[in-house]
């Protein structure tokens, strides 16, 4: 592993430990703080798509914000991993429809239907700086996904403790355009026309 490579493990390990030190009563209240947040912005009002993780472990949960943009009317995508290891996106059809993908993750089964370019993408992360970069678990799923992929607007979720005032970044890397946490919404950029 080169300093590189070590730096970015190290950011990770230290935004994994303060997130998982998160008292559980405080976790709740701050995904309910974060899920009112995400769906008061216009945004997500004026979306018509939305790509969304589904939470696992100590990510800030998903699943009242999926209920709520179910019951706007929005058309809800998921992240499915296929065989060969590549995120799909794939219409949520319902909390029934999940099964234990290869990571132990919940998600939908195949689905060959085309999707739509994506208005808002909700995007998980270890860590987010302030000026967008997201530090993942390192896969780079995300990365190649919005590298090849329409989409109009991507949005960090993350608990503030998963804020740092820098990260390591690559070339790759695409950074955010709003973070979302429980103490407020940072605004960094405005979406490529």
């Amino acid at each position: 592993m080169n300093a590189f490579q070590q730096l970015k493990q190290a950011s990770r390990q230290r935004a994994l430990a303060r997130r998982r030190s998160l008292d559980p009563g405080d976790r709740q209240l701050a995904a309910a703080s974060i899920t009112q947040r995400a769906l008061a912005l216009g945004e997500i009002h004026r979306a018509s798509s939305v790509f969304i993780y589904l939470a696992m472990d100590d990510e800030v949960s998903t699943t009242p914000m999926i209920d709520a943009l179910v019951s706007a009317s929005k058309q809800v995508f998921v992240p499915r991993l296929n065989v060969e290891r590549h995120m799909e996106v794939v219409a949520f059809r319902g909390w029934d429809q999940l099964e234990r993908g290869p990571m132990g993750i919940f998600q939908p089964g195949p689905d060959s239907r085309p999707v739509p370019p994506i208005d808002v993408v909700l995007t998980p992360g270890v860590a987010f700086s302030r000026d967008g970069v997201r530090l993942g678990f390192g896969a780079g799923y995300y990365d190649r996904w919005f590298a090849t992929h329409p989409h109009r607007w991507r949005m960090g979720i993350a608990f503030a403790c998963q804020l740092a005032d820098e990260l390591p970044v690559e070339p790759h890397d695409r950074p955010m355009h709003k973070l979302i946490t429980e103490n407020g919404v940072i605004a960094i950029s405005q979406p490529d026309s």
